[in-house]
């Protein structure tokens, strides 16, 4: 696990400085439609054919939030309070074959860790690595809208340190009570995806996806989706400002992002992106996440903040 998580930052690191010097000698280009340039964000696919590295990195945390342990024994301690800290590594890259079809892969890392007693008392520290791999498919594209098809396969494996479990199991008396539990787990499905270049300054994206595989839970299996929808806006074409806007919101069950099974989590996020290159998009987003928690009953509101660095080769 450790050494996986170093690889992740060796290669985030490198892949950087490699991509920063190679920005100065290969020509590519950013998605474009009717001659609006869109701005990359991390939490919705491009839905292009383009061949593109993408390194995004994330730091959040919750506000205090109170829980109840959800264990009758522990009745007498009410009112809780915690934090929990968020954290995010991922590495995207996609290959174009032809205009019409591209291959993608994904490696990821999501992190959550209680900041006090209470907080891991309630959550733990939990992480999730996800590696994926799939293709985008063009269905059809016109001068400014296209329509595309994915088809991906995702592979979890997910670590909680389950400290609540672990009483509940003593107090049970059950056979073979573990803190850390470590669940592999394997989904596989596809979505659409939809952009539109509204003009030379604006810009609409939205897709849906689906996929059905093993949770969280072992020996269950559920379906889970994604609906995202973002508007952006390009300073560069009309005005020669290199500036971009990006506002996206999401309702997800994604196992990656929400971890608890049948539950829904939703996500606002801003982005503000240096546009003066074609080939090239830097860029700070930051927003909020309202997600659901082990042992809690109401969705405690997470501030997120995320670096993101894209090239784009052609």
């Amino acid at each position: 696990m450790n050494r996986f998580h170093t690889l992740l930052l060796v290669i985030y690191l490198a892949a950087g400085g490699f991509l920063e010097s190679l920005a100065q000698e290969v020509e590519g280009q950013k998605p474009k439609l009717n001659n609006h340039t869109f701005v990359p964000v991390s939490f919705m696919n491009s839905g292009f054919n383009n061949t593109s590295f993408t390194l995004p990195i994330g730091i959040g945390s919750t506000s205090n939030f109170n829980f109840s342990p959800a264990l009758p024994e522990l009745d007498s301690i009410d009112g809780l309070n915690g934090e929990i800290l968020f954290a995010s590594l991922g590495f995207k890259y996609s290959q174009k074959v032809q205009d019409w079809i591209s291959f993608n892969l994904e490696l990821g890392l999501t992190a959550r860790l209680g900041t006090n007693v209470e907080s891991i008392l309630s959550q733990g520290f939990n992480t999730v690595i996800n590696f994926e791999v799939g293709s985008m498919v063009k269905i059809y594209q016109s001068n400014k809208t296209r329509l595309s098809l994915s088809v991906v396969v995702q592979n979890y494996n997910a670590n909680f340190v389950d400290i609540a479990g672990f009483v509940k199991d003593v107090i049970n008396e059950e056979s073979d009570p573990k803190i850390l539990r470590q669940i592999p787990a394997l989904t596989t499905g596809g979505g659409l995806h939809f952009a539109w270049g509204i003009n030379d300054l604006f810009g609409v994206r939205a897709e849906s996806t689906y996929i059905y595989g093993e949770t969280f839970t072992r020996g269950k299996s559920n379906g889970f989706y994604s609906i995202k929808g973002g508007v952006d806006i390009n300073f560069n074409e009309r005005y020669q400002v290199p500036l971009g806007l990006a506002i996206t919101y999401t309702i997800t069950t994604e196992p990656k992002i929400v971890y608890v099974d049948n539950r829904s989590g939703r996500m606002f996020f801003g982005k503000l992106a240096y546009t003066g290159r074609k080939d090239f998009d830097i860029g700070i987003e930051a927003g909020a996440m309202v997600l659901p928690f082990q042992n809690i009953e109401e969705k405690p509101t997470i501030l997120m903040a995320n670096l993101t660095m894209s090239y784009f080769f052609n």
